[in-house]
């Protein structure tokens, strides 16, 4: 006869049971590390190389399209200041929507608006206006450019210029560059993504020179 099988309680398979629970630990442990090292990794910066101590206000041009762009920040801190005269006055007389009025007010120049979703973190952020004209690179075929004017009216005992180089751009970069340098320039430079704005943390920040 065959023998039946056995009706009582079931046996626990302890070794698969741990298999388990030692998986589940390790998966627990790696999440617990990833999480950890996102909140503690200490944010990549794009140093300029051969940094040097300067005294001397950094002037920012921006290189896109193969064009110079000025970046007016007297211009464009006035009109950020104007704007927000404007928009505390009306709020102080109680006029419903301020806050509104400041997130889709335009607020720039000529060649850069404001991107108001980063003025509550107290980031500057510009965004290039896509038609806006620049200066052509320097060259000898046009000695007397815009460019060549706008070196000209700066001064190496008080000023450095950056470049804000797009990826398109790095042609119209050298040509500027080795213009001031001739002029008896310091430099900096930071890549720019093609559709990045440019950012400044608190009013204005600096890149150093090199």
């Amino acid at each position: 006869m065959a023998k039946r099988p056995n009706k009582g309680n079931p046996e626990l398979n302890v070794t698969s049971f741990c298999d388990i629970i030692t998986v589940t630990i390790v998966a627990l442990f790696m999440v617990m590390v990833i999480v950890i090292d996102l909140a503690l990794r200490t944010p990549k910066v794009r140093p300029t190389p051969l940094a040097l101590a300067t005294t001397n206000q950094p002037v920012y041009v921006e290189c896109r399209g193969n064009q110079i762009f000025f970046i007016d920040r007297v211009e464009i801190t006035e009109a950020m200041r104007a704007a927000s005269r404007e928009i505390r006055a009306r709020a102080l007389t109680g006029e419903e929507g301020a806050m509104e009025l400041a997130m889709s007010k335009d607020v720039g120049n000529e060649l850069y608006r404001l991107d108001n979703s980063f003025m509550m973190m107290g980031v500057i952020a510009l965004i290039p206006r896509p038609d806006a004209p620049g200066m052509r690179p320097p060259s000898s075929d046009e000695p007397d450019g815009a460019y060549a004017r706008l070196v000209q009216s700066l001064s190496t005992n008080l000023h450095y210029i950056v470049y804000l180089v797009r990826d398109d751009s790095f042609e119209a970069f050298r040509a500027a560059r080795d213009y001031g340098a001739r002029k008896g320039f310091l430099t900096g430079w930071e890549y720019l993504g093609r559709d990045e704005p440019i950012t400044f943390e608190g009013m204005f920040s600096r890149v150093k020179a090199e």
